[in-house]
């Protein structure tokens, strides 16, 4: 009897994901096709496999992947700075001013790319650092890729770079919130008018940007 062994978004790798998507996009096949090739994936069987059972059987399994049609969420609590992953433990920086000159390049190249499903592995290993290692040494960085495409859930992908996001977030606002208070006490010491109401200026788009951010 065949199982669905992956029965929820949070089993669904993103090396799982990538071909789900593949198989989706496939264009000459029926919806019959890609709900088969779609079930050899989450039951890890082979299509051919698939294709010998009895067809009350995969009637059935197709009746139990539903859950595949609904958008799926993610945890947007998460919070850590450390990670085990395949019994490994990995430390997580999500705090761009603590990233090294190397490691913010590699970001931005990852970053603007992230709606391309085959960077999802290489924007993770911006974040996720083998524990005791600085960025992208002493250790294989294209191994470690492909390490958490194979062992991390789309779910907790998306929960990361959620993470990351808020925390990203937390800093502009930060650093925004220190800009106003300076630019408070350049407009008391400003004595020239003109330069004063630049700078009252620049501080009102300062505070809408706070405001923005709420």
């Amino acid at each position: 009897m065949t199982e669905i062994i992956k029965k929820s978004w949070s089993d669904i790798t993103i090396n799982d994901y990538k071909e789900i998507l593949e198989i989706q996009n496939r264009e000459y096949d029926s919806d019959l096709e890609k709900g088969i090739a779609v079930l050899s994936v989450l039951c890890e069987k082979s299509e051919d496999e698939l294709y010998s059972i009895p067809i009350t059987e995969l009637n059935s399994l197709l009746s139990g992947i539903s859950w595949m049609s609904e958008e799926f969420t993610f945890n947007k609590k998460w919070s850590s700075k450390h990670i085990k992953i395949n019994d490994k433990k990995y430390d997580v920086i999500c705090n761009i001013n603590k990233f090294t000159v190397a490691q913010y390049a590699d970001f931005q190249i990852y970053w603007d790319k992230r709606g391309d499903v085959n960077n999802m592995g290489k924007l993770l290993t911006v974040f996720i650092i083998p524990e005791g290692h600085k960025y992208n040494e002493g250790y294989d960085i294209v191994e470690l890729a492909n390490t958490l495409e194979n062992w991390v859930s789309i779910t907790d992908y998306n929960s990361i770079c959620f993470f990351f996001l808020k925390v990203c977030a937390l800093s502009i606002k930060e650093s925004l919130f220190y800009s106003n208070f300076q630019m408070m006490k350049m407009i008391r010491k400003e004595k020239d008018k003109e330069k004063k109401k630049e700078l009252k200026q620049l501080q009102k788009e300062i505070i809408n940007k706070i405001v923005q951010m709420q």
